[in-house]
């Protein structure tokens, strides 16, 4: 942690330009467009100052738990994780036809359970089909991440 800059997130434009595609089919493509934050560590001396550091840095002005499971889920980008997850289903429940409220109310025990896919998961499934090798690719679409 020392000589220190301001934190910059860096990508590289051939990074930005990589499609959800090459990302569905070869994971090393995600560690490639990956930013590059600093983190400071003479702003901080005690766990909470680490977490300001990291609001300040990697999440500006976004709330999170400021913890140590909370902060895992920053670094994996699970800002659609588990509390969003629990929230969709209680919505889904509301609206679902009354023969699909037992598997909707399984589905929300998982979820504040924090088990089974989340919000993001089914994101990641539903893009996935539309892209090279998934099984509605003649759609056309094309997601690029930018």
């Amino acid at each position: 942690m020392n000589n220190r800059k301001s934190p910059t997130p860096n990508s590289s434009a051939a990074a930005d330009s990589v499609g959800f595609a090459a990302l569905a089919a070869e994971p090393q493509a995600i560690r490639r467009m990956k930013r590059v934050y600093e983190i400071d560590g003479q702003r901080f001396s005690t766990l909470e100052e680490f977490y300001e550091e990291i609001s300040r840095v990697l999440i500006p002005g976004a709330g999170w738990g400021r913890n140590l499971d909370a902060f895992n889920g920053i670094l994996r980008g699970v800002r659609l994780g588990y509390p969003e997850t629990v929230r969709q289903i209680e919505c889904r429940f509301t609206v679902c036809h009354p023969l699909s409220r037992r598997k909707v109310s399984d589905d929300l025990a998982l979820a504040r359970n924090q088990v089974g896919p989340t919000v993001f998961d089914w994101l990641v499934e539903i893009i996935g089909i539309h892209c090279q090798g998934g099984r509605e690719v003649e759609s056309g679409v094309e997601l690029v991440l930018a």
